[in-house]
């Protein structure tokens, strides 16, 4: 691709065909982070719960997990967070 010797549509033709479950969907989470057949047997699975609880109203169906690029982003926030804190701290000593 980078030579020129790939075109870009064909390489995106080719990551929309990517099926659910793969590293690129882990990556971007949701969906398709998850195999077909892991999404039914949790949506099985909240029937079932939600059929057999005494509050139906209070059993929730199982989120989607997010994504590896949303992890990271969430690390890089709370380490920022935490070197504002620390930094915070030494000034007021």
């Amino acid at each position: 691709m980078r030579a020129g010797t790939i075109p870009v549509r064909l390489i995106a033709n080719c990551i929309a065909h990517v099926p659910r479950g793969s590293a690129i969907g882990e990556y971007y989470g949701g969906a398709l982070a998850i195999t077909a057949e892991t999404e039914a047997l949790w949506e099985i699975s909240y029937l079932i719960a939600k059929t057999n609880a005494k509050k139906p109203s209070s059993v929730k169906p199982r989120k989607m997990p997010i994504g590896v690029k949303e992890q990271q982003a969430r690390e890089r926030k709370a380490t920022a967070a935490a070197s504002r804190y620390l930094a915070k701290q030494e000034w007021a000593q």
